[in-house]
């Protein structure tokens, strides 16, 4: 049976513990010896959270898409994306938008708590953007232990342009444009690799023409 107050020095103890058990039953016979023991501590990891976001260019009022991976060992207490908006005359603004997130209560078994992912779209629209903006995102995850100075762990930051519709469209002209190069690599190398002559495609070419493989 434990003594008076012995439930909250071991909920607030931070140091390792030794104990010796002594049993003894009302006729006054006890245990030939004490038992004792230790109860040893696991400190805390610090949370983890990684982030990816698809584009770099949006719109104004887009809502971009971040896919989010967090890790604790005790479990996520709260998830956030963290906002810096940078304006072209060099001000800045900051704001977090909390991502939704039901806290599972403690003793639960659920291996969400510990390794919550998913995906957030991320409004703009409240930031009053404009071309040539920038907004840099981070997702932040605060783990269950409140601890005084802790600080939360954030993800790699992210940078989206803020362009219009015409920015947008030039873009993706663009992102294609590599994508046909890389490809053209790709056929090059397979054609080398099979003794067939390599040649140059359209995408490849700065004419947009080129010759074509023999048949």
């Amino acid at each position: 049976r434990l003594a008076p107050g012995a439930v909250s020095v071991l909920v607030g103890s931070r140091q390792p513990l030794e104990f010796a058990i002594q049993g003894e039953v009302d006729d006054g016979f006890a245990l030939p010896e004490v038992l004792r023991g230790e109860i040893a501590l696991r400190p805390d990891q610090p949370p983890s959270v990684a982030a990816e976001v698809v584009t770099k260019f949006i719109l104004p009022t887009g809502k971009p898409t971040i896919s989010y991976q967090a890790g604790d060992d005790l479990g996520i207490r709260s998830l956030a994306v963290v906002r810096q908006v940078v304006r072209p005359d060099g001000t800045t603004a900051n704001d977090r938008v909390e991502i939704p997130w039901t806290v599972v209560p403690e003793g639960t078994p659920a291996v969400s708590a510990t390794a919550p992912s998913g995906r957030f779209s991320l409004p703009l629209a409240d930031l009053q953007l404009a071309k040539g903006d920038k907004v840099t995102i981070r997702v932040e995850a605060r783990d269950r232990r409140d601890d005084a100075g802790r600080t939360p762990a954030q993800s790699e930051p992210f940078t989206l342009e803020v362009t219009d519709e015409q920015g947008l469209y030039e873009a993706m002209a663009e992102t294609d444009q590599r994508s046909a190069r890389k490809m053209d690599e790709i056929i090059q190398k397979q054609l080398l690799m099979t003794g067939r002559p390599a040649t140059v495609s359209p995408a490849a070419s700065p004419t947009g023409g080129g010759a074509r493989p023999a048949s």
